[in-house]
């Protein structure tokens, strides 16, 4: 269910940083790996893990869109639209998150240059990866954040 106050909108915001956290952290541990590549291959996975999951928090998920009535339905997927917000769009699939990643490529190639310097090195790209894992999850909390609340000050044309 979409989160129709302010309150239920920060508690969500809340819940979905403190997940955000651990996948950061999760991301960060690979990233100490001395082995080029399979860190950035798992920061892909916990991206194709984490946005769904924060969108679902948010009642953004296709399924719980599609179980809004009609011209509820119709007004929020208008307002997903609207905003250009990719990250929030009907699905989040491995080449969205591939894109994501590219967004990321200074930094990804930084963190590969990095894991070459003895053991500060790892300690760089590990540091890399939690803070774009860090980024690209608040980017997307915040998106869903303004949907819910662009919708929240909209209620009048929803019908809710």
């Amino acid at each position: 269910m979409i989160p129709n106050t302010l309150q239920e909108i920060e508690k969500a915001r809340k819940e979905c940083r403190a997940m955000l956290g651990k996948r950061a952290l999760a991301s960060a541990a690979a990233g100490l790996s001395p082995i080029i590549g399979p860190d950035i291959a798992v920061d892909m996975a916990l991206l194709l893990g984490l946005l769904p999951r924060i969108n679902r928090r948010f009642g953004l998920t296709p399924e719980q869109i599609d179980s809004l009535d009609e011209k509820t339905k119709i007004v929020v997927y208008q307002f997903i639209r609207a905003s250009g917000k990719a990250l929030a769009r009907k699905y989040i699939t491995q080449e969205l998150v591939k894109g994501i990643v590219q967004k990321l490529g200074i930094r990804i190639g930084a963190k590969t240059i990095a894991k070459y310097v003895p053991f500060i090195g790892l300690v760089i790209s590990s540091i890399i990866s939690y803070g774009g894992m860090q980024y690209m999850g608040r980017v997307h909390i915040d998106e869903c954040v303004e949907l819910c609340e662009e919708l929240m000050k909209n209620k009048d044309k929803v019908g809710s």
